[in-house]
């Protein structure tokens, strides 16, 4: 798992898209999902940039076809 999300991939996706990785190279086991997704959050990386990218939404503003 650690190789997948922080290793030669170097992605740091999020925990589903880390379980889809994960499964399609082969592995599979019960709680994988809910593994990947606690892998993610605690990931140190993704937490430190995880709010660099978000920004608050900006109001609609309607146009006119002229």
């Amino acid at each position: 798992m650690e190789e997948t999300h922080s290793g030669v991939c170097d992605a740091h996706q999020s925990g589903p898209k880390l379980h889809f990785r994960i499964k399609r190279m082969g592995y599979y086991w019960p709680t994988m999902v809910k593994d990947c997704i606690d892998y993610a959050k605690r990931c140190q990386a993704c937490q430190f940039h995880a709010n660099l990218i978000h920004q608050p939404p900006e109001p609609l503003h309607p146009t006119v076809a002229s």
